[in-house]
């Protein structure tokens, strides 16, 4: 067996933060096109949310223990909803077109897609490792003498 960090590392080699990052870079733009009056509210509080995802993601990918790996996962897949939402605002404002709107939700529902798929991963390593009795830190110790912080 794989020690925990390699393991878990694994979505190192995945392509949703750069699934992400290309998303960004498009989003970044038609932000960018936005009516100035809206440009600094709106636009900005959808950068704030894509940036707070990404963040997410990219905590994910460092975490050691699955189950904060997951959960950072359902942050960022939190984070994408507010994101989504604030787009159709844009759209309903004039700030995008339709069409524009549908792309960056292509991409959008892409990278949700990915992120529930590890998501799901990191759930069932975190059981998996409840049931060979090992911790978060991939030790393994004997049923009920987890450590604890103190």
């Amino acid at each position: 067996m794989s020690h925990p960090k390699t393991r878990l590392s694994l979505i190192d080699k995945l392509d949703i933060l750069g699934k992400e990052y290309q998303f960004s870079l498009k989003l970044y733009s038609a932000v960018e096109n936005f009516d100035r009056k809206f440009k600094f509210t709106v636009g900005d509080r959808i950068i704030v949310a894509e940036e707070r995802a990404e963040e997410l993601i990219i905590d994910a990918n460092r975490a050691t223990d699955p189950l904060k790996a997951a959960e950072f996962l359902h942050d960022a897949l939190t984070e994408f909803e507010k994101v989504e939402t604030k787009l159709r605002r844009a759209t309903a404002l004039g700030l995008l077109s339709p069409d524009t709107e549908g792309l960056l939700y292509v991409d959008l529902d892409d990278i949700r897609g990915d992120a529930k798929h590890w998501r799901s991963y990191f759930l069932k390593e975190s059981k998996q490792r409840q049931k060979e009795g090992r911790s978060s830190d991939g030790e393994q110790h004997p049923a009920g003498s987890e450590p604890t912080m103190n």
